[in-house]
């Protein structure tokens, strides 16, 4: 199992509206954090800003900010003015140093508790094989949407302070974020027939909270229950451990079976709570919608595209222990994330050979560990010489079971941190003592990227 959360860690309360006509989210993020260094600054990532930029590119925009430290952080819905970058309660307006850096002016010791209140929008012009879209149909009639890494979080690093990793080209590991709690509304204007599937449990019609998780995510679009395009169901874990309340929905007008790719889904999550340690949530949701390729992972809720009930299914379960609970700088490490994902996708799927006996390309390998500045020069390498390879490397230290055990020990010490390519190496090396050599023949050494 895994360590307990911060105690300290971040409480988000976000207000959501979603006009399906506009493709336009507006809303107000409201995060109380404190912060284990001394600060000057608060920094937001406006992740949608990030990327290649083209006329269906999402836009976020950030309002004026209200920061309040210590005690008057009950109060910061009540702060008029700014006297100064010292004051104890401001309104500031943010400094965009980078399209995806917002900076806020203010200062507080370590320790103390800092609050940060602001408006802002974002915009989903069309439809894109990404994680923020809108597709539509005739007439331009609002079909389904998607919206992840779409909230401004905080971009903290425990020990190490504000973390400026660039946003990458390809899509997907960009962010790094802690695990925080979400208290989460969503209003959805005029059209009654759309249903959001989210992060978290859904408390009550269009509200959502959850507890340790390190972003919030949801898909929109026309569920029905009626003719299995939307399933639930409650999965027990074994005897005398938790339960997980499942759901799947396939967006109209697709028709997959959302049953088929419950049982998947299910099938995945025992087989991986067995070999890692429990699923650590009481929820799991999956969103079929259109115009998306592969998946993509959000802590309790995942986004997959039509035909992906095979082992995209598996991955992005995976990605709830290897990402989801051991996170990581995604942009940065991204070895760490999709690596461990896909030796565990293997696990669950019997997939080992296959998975092993792949070619690596010429410029991936023995560069599993790059960061994603690299692998946004060189894209077409990037899935089997980071996913592929970092498996290749896991499976050249010798039995599968061993390294299984040092992953589980990874997750009951680093879960619901942020995890580094030391604390990776120094699991295996307690089962394997010559990892360092073996893994470093393939790029990964203890040294950040």
């Amino acid at each position: 199992m895994p360590p307990p959360p911060d105690p300290d860690r971040p409480r988000y309360q976000v207000a959501l509206t979603f006009d399906p006509k506009t493709g336009l989210v507006s809303g107000t993020v409201d995060v109380t954090f404190t912060a284990d260094l001394p600060l000057d600054r608060v920094v937001l990532r406006l992740w949608p800003n990030g990327g290649v930029r083209d006329a269906k590119s999402p836009r976020a925009v950030l309002g004026s900010a209200r920061v309040a430290v210590g005690d008057s952080a009950d109060s910061v819905e009540s702060v008029e003015s700014v006297e100064s970058v010292e004051s104890v309660e401001s309104v500031v307006n943010p400094v965009l140093d980078s399209p995806t850096v917002v900076r806020l002016p203010l200062r507080a010791a370590a320790r103390q508790r800092v609050r940060v209140r602001a408006p802002f929008t974002v915009v989903a012009p069309g439809e894109r094989n990404d994680r923020i879209s809108v597709t539509r149909g005739a007439g331009g009639a609002f079909v389904a949407a998607r919206f992840g890494s779409f909230i401004p979080v905080l971009a903290w690093e425990p020990g190490m302070g504000w973390n400026l990793t660039p946003p990458t080209r390809i899509g997907a590991e960009s962010s790094m974020t802690i695990a925080a709690d979400w208290d989460v509304t969503l209003k959805v204007v005029g059209d009654e027939g759309l249903t959001a599937l989210a992060s978290g449990d859904e408390v009550q019609p269009g509200h959502w909270v959850s507890t340790a998780q390190r972003d919030w995510a949801m898909s929109i679009g026309r569920f029905n229950q009626s003719v299995n395009s939307l399933v639930r169901s409650t999965v027990s874990l074994g005897p005398g451990r938790g339960t997980v309340k499942v759901t799947v929905g396939v967006a109209a007008p697709l028709t997959e079976s959302a049953s088929s790719y419950r049982t998947r889904v299910v099938r995945v999550i025992r087989i991986l709570s067995d070999l890692y340690g429990d699923y650590p949530w009481p929820s799991y949701t999956l969103a079929i919608t259109p115009g998306l390729k592969g998946g993509i992972e959000f802590p309790s809720h995942v986004m997959q595209g039509p035909g992906s009930i095979g082992r995209t299914t598996t991955h992005e379960v995976a990605h709830q222990w290897f990402y989801g609970l051991v996170g990581n700088d995604q942009g940065r490490d991204p070895w760490i994330d999709e690596g461990l994902a896909t030796w565990a996708e293997a696990r669950a799927d019997g997939s080992l050979g296959a998975f092993a006996a792949k070619s690596i390309p010429a410029d991936g390998a023995g560069r599993a560990g790059l960061p994603m500045t690299y692998w946004d020069q060189h894209r077409s390498s990037y899935y089997r010489s980071v996913y592929v390879q970092t498996l290749q490397a896991f499976n050249a230290l010798g039995n599968p079971e061993a390294v299984d055990c040092a992953l589980a020990q990874l997750v009951g010490t680093r879960g619901f941190q942020v995890t580094r390519p030391s604390d990776v190496i120094d699991v295996l090396t307690a089962q394997f003592p010559e990892a360092p050599l073996v893994l470093r023949r393939f790029g990964i050494v203890g040294a950040p990227g």
